[in-house]
């Protein structure tokens, strides 16, 4: 037990690289989701500035989200805003 046979290093190298890679993937997708919501907020900042959308902006925000996401955003995307 214990030993550093050639297989179990081998072994240990792909366990580390697989979890080096789902560490990427977390912070790429994290990465991302920041900007998503950065532009949703931009967007949303300039259509209310230029009159465009009045109460009925975020329900239809919401709805637009909940049928790509498949989720009950509402909660979340009126603590974001």
């Amino acid at each position: 037990m214990g030993e550093d046979l050639p297989e179990n290093i081998f072994y240990e190298n792909i366990a580390q690289i697989l979890n080096l890679a789902r560490e990427n993937a977390k912070t790429a997708v994290n990465i991302t989701m920041v900007y998503a919501y950065y532009e949703i907020g931009r967007t949303i900042v300039e259509e209310e500035q230029n009159g465009k959308f009045g109460r009925n902006m975020v329900k239809g925000c919401c709805k637009v989200c909940q049928s790509i996401s498949q989720k009950n955003l509402e909660r979340d995307f009126l603590l974001v805003i």
